[in-house]
């Protein structure tokens, strides 16, 4: 594994310009980056203060946001958006700040933009504070590259000011193959505990690393193949894990006809009794759950059995047996994807997105709320607030205009997708 802040070097064998004429040099993307001796792990890059072509009127969707706060109060926005859908060529991750507790946001104050790489994809990004204050921004990269079979890649950068609107950001870190979307846990030892997906060519989805050194180095723990590999065949899994209060470990993971549990009681090096935790809510889609202050859990989740509506908070008082408070957060349809933190004043801030690729929706919103809200089912405290707008991409102008051109742009996307597939050279294949 790489160390604090490095990256692994591109082979030292490579074709250059000088060595090769033009009409040698590949087309496709996937060829050229191997041509000129680029791999899944040549490092990631970020833009600061980007212009005006990452602004809400420039995206047509957005989605799958992450949320933290600093100790010293300032917000912290994450998401990924582009010129087509979700999981299209063009997308990138935005970044947006509020200091003002979320009342004003800014436009994004840096992008992760890996298109101009051979067009590598930007996917589900993530962001973090650490126990001491650190702010960490987490990007998943997916860079094609002929030969090679691990194309999905976890980058980590720091912020050197997280105080600051725009801050400096640390050099990249590699962190894992796959795909990281989710908080990591911090242990009652002091250990930070990752959970990384892999894509569904690999049988062992999940995989678990650890850091003993805050962040500066990862190293590889133990793997968890499901048992039943249909149902998470197209899913991502996006697994999360709690550290129970006899000292094991609970990891909870999407699947398609449910949300599955695993459980560890030597530290995460085994897995054992995959069952279904529930298969009356948060079915197929991303949840989020974390233990507070005060020792109890906290779920959030849509609170229906089939559609992603109703997003809900729920409090658990016995490590997640019973869920006996609840709080409803957005009843409405299309809302999804939570993600969010208790801060060391006891607020609890939930990020969200509602209406992905739905005219005059296509929002990222957040709500503030304590404990006590949720045990009474009702807000109770005066600074509590539900359904907060960050950004909806129809107030500038963005976004699709009519019904209809949602699909329009599926089609498109396949019809994309379906050409990159027909023209692929064989070694990739």
């Amino acid at each position: 594994m790489a160390g604090p802040f490095t990256v692994s070097a591109a082979p030292e064998t490579q074709p250059t310009l000088a060595t090769a004429p033009v009409s040698a040099q590949p087309a496709l993307p996937r060829s050229a980056a191997r041509f000129y001796g680029a791999t899944p792990l040549s490092p990631a890059f970020l833009q600061r203060d980007p212009g005006p072509q990452y602004w809400s009127q420039a995206r047509k969707w957005q989605g799958v946001p992450g949320l933290t706060r600093t100790h010293g109060g300032r917000l912290w926005a994450t998401w990924y958006a582009g010129p087509l859908m979700e999981g299209a060529a063009g997308n990138y991750s935005v970044l947006v700040t509020s200091d003002d507790d979320g009342a004003t946001w800014t436009e994004p104050v840096a992008v992760f933009h890996p298109f101009g790489f051979f067009e590598a994809k930007a996917l589900d990004p993530l962001l973090w504070t650490d126990p001491d204050g650190g702010l960490w921004w987490i990007h998943n990269r997916w860079l094609q590259v002929d030969g090679h079979s691990q194309l999905r890649t976890v980058w980590t950068f720091k912020a050197s000011d997280p105080e600051k609107a725009f801050t400096r950001w640390s050099p990249p870190q590699f962190l894992a193959y796959g795909v990281c979307i989710n908080k990591p846990t911090v242990l009652s030892d002091g250990t930070w505990f990752r959970t990384v997906v892999l894509g569904p060519e690999d049988p062992s989805r999940l995989h678990f690393y650890v850091s003993r050194n805050k962040g500066k180095t990862w190293e590889f723990l133990s793997k968890h193949t499901p048992s039943a590999p249909p149902e998470i065949a197209k899913a991502w899994c996006e697994p999360m894990v709690i550290e129970r209060r006899d000292g094991s470990l609970w990891t909870l993971f999407r699947s398609e006809r449910s949300i599955k549990q695993i459980e560890s009681s030597d530290g995460g090096k085994t897995w054992k009794n995959e069952s279904d935790f529930t298969t009356e809510r948060g079915i197929d889609t991303r949840f989020f759950i974390t233990r507070l202050q005060s020792g109890r859990l906290l779920f959030v989740v849509n609170d229906h059995p089939k559609s992603r509506a109703n997003l809900t908070a729920m409090l658990s008082d016995d490590d997640g047996k019973t869920w006996s408070h609840k709080l409803v957060l957005d009843e409405r349809n299309a809302v999804s994807y939570p993600d969010g933190l208790q801060t060391p004043d006891g607020n609890i801030y939930i990020i969200y997105d509602r209406g992905r690729y739905n005219k005059d929706q296509q929002e990222i919103l957040f709500a503030k709320f304590t404990e006590n809200d949720v045990l009474a089912g009702r807000l109770e405290n005066p600074g509590s607030k539900l359904k907060q707008l960050i950004n909806r991409l129809a107030d500038t102008g963005g976004g699709v205009k009519t019904s209809s051109e949602a699909s329009a742009l599926a089609k498109e996307n396949k019809a994309r997708n379906d050409s990159a597939k027909s023209t692929q050279s064989p070694r990739s294949k």
